[in-house]
């Protein structure tokens, strides 16, 4: 209808925390939604953990999201510097999960923006990911059958 030109204008002006059309939504703690996640036969990972390194408690929400069943976590990100990926990579294996990366892919013309999957991640994690979707999903076919 011509009230913003852009999408971001739309949620800097009007969906934004403070914005006149924001609406709160329904949270859940972490360890829920790793069950969740778990309970519908996913593999949940952790995404984004400089963001949660800086705030302090990464250690002890990895600790109790790999209680819940979390799989892996992002090591490998497009704008992690080195000591930052080893950070990350060292936390990953004191915590048993897979090291994975994400590009955080929005869509073209962002700055910086890559293409999806242009990340410096090695595919013996990724592999490990996929063994595990297909274990997975071949125990949830078996109780399928067992079921019907």
């Amino acid at each position: 209808a011509g009230h913003v030109s852009t999408v971001n204008e739309a949620f800097d002006l009007y969906l934004s925390r403070n914005g006149p059309a924001y609406v709160e939504r329904e949270r859940q703690d972490p360890e829920q939604v790793v069950t969740l996640l778990i309970g519908v036969g996913g593999l949940a990972t952790l995404a984004h953990p400089r963001e949660l390194f800086a705030a302090g408690g990464l250690e002890d929400l990895l600790a109790r999201l790999k209680s819940a069943g979390l799989t892996g976590m992002e090591v490998y990100y497009q704008d992690y510097l080195p000591p930052e990926i080893e950070t990350f990579r060292a936390l990953a294996q004191k915590f048993d999960l897979l090291p994975l990366g994400g590009s955080d892919y929005h869509g073209l013309g962002g700055p910086q923006q890559r293409e999806p999957g242009d990340i410096p991640l090695p595919m013996e994690p990724v592999e490990r990911l996929f063994a595990l979707a297909r274990e997975r999903g071949s125990a949830d076919r078996a109780r399928t059958a067992r079921r019907g």
